[in-house]
């Protein structure tokens, strides 16, 4: 790296400190709660959406969706937000 330029650490430590955008993390999730809402029945969906977001989100971003969903989620699609409650139940320690 010439001119100065620094090289910056973008390692995992990085993502912890970035702020969650409630927003983005609510789109997304309709987004994903639209295809499985039009593909099967109201009961798989939400278990397939809840398996994504298990899956394949961060767990700060399911923490913080639970959240948002905990505090009546209002811009989330009824399928998600049912979705998203049932992650805090398995979330839970045994």
């Amino acid at each position: 790296m010439g001119h100065g330029a620094r090289a910056f650490n973008w390692g995992a430590g990085f993502a912890a400190h970035v702020p969650m955008d409630t927003h983005h993390l609510v789109t997304m999730a309709n987004e994903i709660g639209g295809f499985f809402a039009s593909a099967v029945a109201h009961d798989e969906a939400v278990a397939a959406i809840a398996e994504l977001l298990k899956s394949f989100w961060e767990p700060r971003m399911r923490r913080e969706i639970i959240a948002y969903a905990k505090a009546g989620g209002g811009d989330l699609m009824p399928i998600v937000r049912a979705a998203v409650l049932s992650l805090e139940v398995s979330l839970e320690p045994r």
